[in-house]
Order: structure tokens, then sequence, then C-alpha cells
């Protein structure tokens, strides 16, 4: 039987909970656990939290006694098998061999073993030796051998198994994880920290930035210590190694050369590294997991313990003792046993040999007591260790802001055939829909002129405009929008329209593989207001036909041929535009032609509706000439491979400020930058990145500039438009 625990908020836990693994790798070794107890410990259930004691703190012996003598049956055995490390090496390993020799000297357990790990491939081995002493409790420690636990647990289902720091969304009934808020751990140190510090700057020397129990403590630190001085300054580094002492030591040594006067090591014995060399200097030392004093320190015999004002300590110890407890007394149960400042499974050491201020002595008690009756909130998440509302996964398991629409509109306008767009907008929109929690309908407009309508009316929330379009909806529903996005393409803001033809005798030379770029003639450089210059087909910014993302190429589709021909090739012939709204399919050639002295009744006009349809115009020739965004031809090129020899590219526009998207300003403003970092994020993916090429070639977005729409204000004004 497997039991389920923690719905949703476990499932998210699963991203949360990587273990810092600290130790020697020496050889595993087998040895009969008799040592007594060293540290303090806390209080933990598997339900609901105790009420703190005083200073969060309680010693094994106090909670032993608390057991009414209860005494396990003849012949219990409990047996114990190390992440790499040792039981003497002051981590996770050590703190939970404590707490299992605290409870055999509590309730009278004389058969015990454990196994020393000496590499990740042993973990299940060890297991199985231990099994084969035939154990009523096993305790395993560290993330990493949370598969090996559960199997053996589910081929075991009469021994009992804890597991330190071991996350699973399904546990069997005979298996206990043991997590932890260390977030609340960290904002204790930060209080600490920010209490003691004469210079007003503080400094946490981390482990790995990919381990969410390490960025809770660093943020965690980085919270308290404003809580208690909004204004002090806090320095922090994140490691490569947790096993890099020395490294620790210098990361500390940077920190008091820049002021900081109290370091906090929060990544293993690189932390402690840090710790020791900043107590060894003279400034304030705060330890982590364990009380420190007894490990970094030995006792207060190693040189700088006096510095040490205190540790952030996570309770594993009496984890174990109590899991083993309930394993004699038959209320063992499988599932999570989370430890917090509410139930005394987050504090912090004795001050030890340190002389701490009354007044910082009251303050870090105030914020444990304030974190342990819910008073006081440390604003971080305890699944990644991001602050709330910076999109950490704490803020999709809360749902979406209560100011925030059940339901929001994401209109698009089409730049390719209508069918296929509405499936990429549907992909989209369940998209963004999981990412924020609310439902994200998409609507396909005719025009830009609809969309406006739509977002100007309140019938869209958001809207992906080109340039000419957006500008034209902000003139007719002036202060209605926020602009929130603006397009890249290939690593530019910007983009030009192309003008192609079926007709190879306009051109001065034959066409050959190429693209045209607007280049200052001077230097040679790229230049919105450019010469349009004929260039090789990766030479360019836009992705041709024909060619990959990383510039190779596609040998299914023919090349991108370009030659190059005048703005008179189009008299007498039949022009295929996009919509009268589209900045590069229209507005844009429109202006060069009335530059260029060419009137309207010297050519055709037709509107294909969109830019893949100009190019299909003048592939089947229905039209002789045609204008579209440089290169739409990419998106008829899988139906028909060889457009990029049959449409010939002979011109550019000038440089066009991308495309945008724009929001209804009435909307939260939060709403408008999840939906940013909803897109942003969904384009940094396999499938983002192709459905955005797919959509409209955008292949990253960037806060917008107002700024660069000036020449198309001044284009639409030309033609005489309005909003």
């Amino acid at each position: 039987m497997m039991r389920k625990r923690g719905g949703f908020i476990a499932v998210l836990l699963a991203f949360a909970l990587v273990v810092a693994a600290c130790g020697d790798d020496d050889a595993e070794t087998t040895t009969e656990a008799t040592e007594a107890p060293t540290t303090t410990a806390a209080e933990v259930t598997t339900t609901e939290a105790d009420a703190p004691t005083a200073g969060g703190l309680v010693t094994l012996e106090e909670e032993c006694a608390t057991y009414g003598g209860l005494v396990a049956p003849e012949g219990f055995r409990v047996n114990l098998v190390t992440d790499i490390g040792k039981v003497d090496d002051g981590t996770f390993n050590q703190f939970a061999f404590d707490g299992m020799v605290g409870a055999l000297e509590c309730f009278g357990i004389s058969e015990s073993d454990y196994i020393e790990t000496a590499s990740e491939a042993d973990y299940g081995a060890n297991i199985a030796t231990t099994l084969s002493q035939s154990p009523d409790v096993v305790v395993t420690v560290g993330f990493l051998i949370t598969t090996d636990t559960a199997v053996a647990a589910a081929d075991n289902p009469d021994v009992s198994f804890i597991g330190i720091d071991q996350w699973m969304p399904e546990y069997p009934a005979n298996m206990v994880g043991v997590l932890f808020n260390e977030h609340e751990g960290g904002f204790i140190a930060g209080a600490m920290a920010a209490s003691l510090t004469q210079s007003g700057v503080v400094g946490v020397v981390g482990g790995r930035e990919d381990v969410p129990p390490v960025v809770k403590f660093v943020n965690g630190y980085e919270a308290g210590a404003k809580y208690v001085n909004a204004d002090v300054r806090v320095l922090s580094i994140y490691n490569e190694s947790f096993v890099d002492p020395a490294k620790g030591a210098s990361d500390a040594a940077q920190f008091m050369g820049e002021g900081a006067d109290v370091i906090f090591g929060a990544g293993g014995p690189t932390g402690s590294g840090g710790v020791k060399a900043a107590a060894e200097a003279g400034a304030w030392g705060i330890g982590v997991d364990q009380d420190e004093y007894f490990t970094t320190f030995a006792g207060g015999t190693a040189p700088g313990s006096e510095f040490l004002a205190t540790s952030a300590m996570k309770r594993v110890d009496l984890a174990v003792f109590r899991n083993i407890a309930a394993a004699i007394d038959g209320s063992f149960a499988g599932g999570m046993y989370i430890l917090t400042a509410a139930n005394d499974g987050i504090t912090y050491a004795p001050f030890h040999d340190a002389v701490i201020p009354a007044d910082a002595a009251v303050m870090v008690e105030t914020v444990r007591a304030g974190l342990a009756d819910g008073s006081i909130d440390t604003g971080i998440c305890g699944i990644d260790g991001l602050y709330l509302g910076t999109g950490s996964l704490c803020d999709a398991a809360a749902g979406p802001p209560a100011d925030w629409p059940a339901k929001i509109v994401f209109g698009f306008v089409p730049s390719q055939d209508q069918e296929e767009l509405q499936d990429d907008v549907d992909t989209f929109a369940a998209v963004l829909t999981a990412a924020l929690g609310i439902e994200v309908e998409g609507l396909v407009t005719t025009d830009y002129t609809g969309l406006g309508v739509a977002l100007g009316t309140g019938q869209a929330d958001f809207g992906a405009f080109g340039p000419a379009g957006y500008v034209l909806a902000d003139q007719a529903f002036p202060g209605e929008f926020e602009l929130i996005a603006q397009s890249e393409r290939y690593g530019s803001g910007t983009y030009h329209g192309q003008w192609f033809t079926n007709d190879p005798s306009i051109c001065a030379a034959p066409p050959v593989p190429g693209a045209f770029e607007n280049l200052d003639p001077a230097t040679g450089e790229r230049l919105a207001t450019g010469v349009p210059t004929l260039l090789g087909p990766t030479d360019v910014v836009a992705l041709q036909v024909g060619y990959n993302g990383d510039g190779t190429r596609d040998d299914t589709v023919s090349e991108p041929f370009a030659c190059e021909a005048t703005l008179d090739a189009v008299i007498g012939r039949t022009i295929a535009f996009g919509t009268e709204t589209s900045t590069s399919g229209f507005i844009f050639p429109k202006v060069q032609l009335i530059n260029a002295g060419i009137a309207e009744d010297q050519y055709v006009s037709v509107f294909s509706g969109g830019h893949d349809a100009s190019v299909m115009a003048v592939y089947n020739g229905d039209a002789d000439i045609g204008v579209s965004f440089d290169d739409a031809r990419r998106q008829v090129r899988d139906e028909n491979p060889d457009v990029g020899e049959k449409v010939i590219v002979f011109n550019i526009t000038p440089d066009i400020a991308n495309d945008v998207i724009a929001a209804r300003a009435a909307l939260p403003a939060s709403l408008r930058q999840a939906f940013f970092d909803a897109i942003n994020d969904y384009i940094a993916t396999e499938e983002g990145e192709a459905v955005m090429d797919s959509l409209y070639s955008w292949t990253a977005i960037t806060v917008p500039d107002p700024t660069s729409f000036q020449g198309i204000v001044d284009a639409i004004a030309m033609l005489g438009y309005s909003g």
C-alpha cells in the first residue's frame, strides 16, 4: 500500500529537495553504534506541531523524559546508512547518528549498527547489507539515496525506514521522509547578523545554487538581516563544491575586505571554512545545520570559538529520535515529516563562549518566536528558496492573486494561414494558462485594427501587434494600453520588409543565393536607414529560407535566391501587399514607393491578408511583385520547398522596430509582469521557440523601447492614417 500526503504542494516539493552531500570519500565501514549523543534537539511530529519550548531548544534527554519510560522490545534493532561521509563529519550524517544513539539510550536498545558510505554506487548494496541484520528500523541519510530507500521499503514492509532529506510524491506506508524549512533558519541567522554588525555589512558563503535548501538559507539570511535593518548590506556567494573549506575561507576574506564583520556559512564544509576564517580574524561567525561549536570549533578548543555567535540548526537528531520512538510504540506512519520553527525543528544554537549583546540576544529570540507563532513571515518560498512574488514555485502553488481576473484574452493577427495560426495560438494559450494559473483564451482577429478595437473596448486583455498596428491602436485609444514586451529576431530589435518577384528579368544580374541588409556605405555596419546591400545568406540577421537556426543548410529546401533591382521594376505590375495596417507588408513599402516618385496608378495593388499569402501569390503567379517581412518564405517552405528559388528577393525596406505585446493598462501590474515572464520562459524552450517562429519569427522578447516607434509614426502620418 502507498500513502499519498501533501497533495499538490507535495508534488511541488520535488523541485526543492536536493541534498548537499558533504563528507569524506573513505571506504564504508560497519561499526557498533555506542557513542553518546552530543547535541541538543527540537520537537517535531508527523502530524501537527507541538508548542515550542523556550528558546526552541530541548535536549534529547528532555525529550526522552516525555515518553514515560517507553522501552523497546527485546531484540529491537536500529541501523543507519550514511550519505557519503562519516558519522562524525559534522554534517547530517552526524546529526542523524546522534538522534539514533539518543534513542538507543532512551529506549534501552542494545542492537544497532551503521554503515559509512564511500560512493553513490554503494547505496543499494549498503542498504542490503544493513537489512541482512534484520533491523526493525533503518535510517538512511541524503536525497540521493531516496530511490534505493524506497525500493527497500517496498520490499521490506515490516521494517520502518527514516529517510533524511528524502522527498517522493508517494511514500510507502513504512517510510518517512524528513524535510526542512531552511529559509527560517537563514532568517534567524540574518537577524542575528544584522543585530551584531557594526559596519552595516554582513556576508554569507553558500554551497551550490542549484540546491534549493542552500538558496533557502541564503535568501532567508538576506531577508532576516533586512527585517532587522533595512539598510544592511548583504554580500553573498554560491560555490560549486560543498567540500572546499579553503574556498569558503577565501570568500570570507573577500567579504571582510569589503567591510563585512559577520559571516554565515551555508554550504557544508565550504561554508564552515568561511565561518572559521571569520572567527579566527575576529569577525562574527554563524554556523549551520548542527551546533558548530562542537564540530568546527571542537567544543571551544579551536581558535576563534569566542566569535562563533550561534548556528542555524536543523533538528535532524530529534526527527530520527521521534520516529524511532514511533516505531516502538506503534504510531509510525509513512509520509513527509517537516521540521519548522513552529515545531522547534528549526532553531538556533546557544551562544557558548561568545559574548552576545543583550539586545542582539533578545532580537534573535524574538525573531525565532515570531517565526514559530506565525507573526513573522520570511517572504521566501519554502519550495525553491526564491522570494515570493518573483515567479517562485510557491506563487504557482498559491494560485493567482486576488486582483487578477479569472480569464484573460490574448489577441493575434494572422501572419500565416488562419487555420495554422489558430493551432499555434491554442498551443500558446494552453501554455500561458498553465503558467499563470488562470484561463487564457487565444483570439485571432482579421487585422490590427480589429485587434486594437478588441483591446481598447475590453474584449481582449493582451495583444501581439505589428509596430504600425500598435501605433494606430494607441492613437485610437490613448492611455488605454501599456507596452509590456518587444520582440527580438535573432538578436536584433529591428527587422525590415522585403520585396520579391517571380520574374528574374527585372534583376540587374542573375539571382544568386543571398539576402539583403541595410548597411552604412562608409563603414559597412548595419544602419537602419542605410543602403540595401546584397550579402550571403548567412551574413544577415534574419534567418533565410533553406537555412537552420545554427546557420547550417536545410538540404530539403532551396537556397534563398536574391538579386538587385530598383523599385521602378514594379511599374506596370501587380503588387501583393499584406494588409493596410501591416508595417512591413504595406506601410513601409508604400512610403518607399511615394519617396521613389511612383504613383498608385503605375501599378496594381492587391491585398493578400498575410505575409505567407503574399509569398504564395507571387509563387503561384497571381501577382508579379510581393512584400512581406524578411524572410516570410520560410513560412511556406514545408509545402513548397522550391519557394526560395521561385520567389526572388530584390530589395528591402528601411529597418523597422520589432513587434510588441501590449496590455490593457487597467490590468494589475503583477499580471502584466507575470505575462511577460511566462512568454519569456516559453520562448526559451524548444517547443516555444518553434511556436513563436511559426507565429511571427520571434526568437526572444525584451523590455520595450517606446522611442523606437518614431519612424513608424512618421510613416503613418505620411500616408494620412489616424487611429
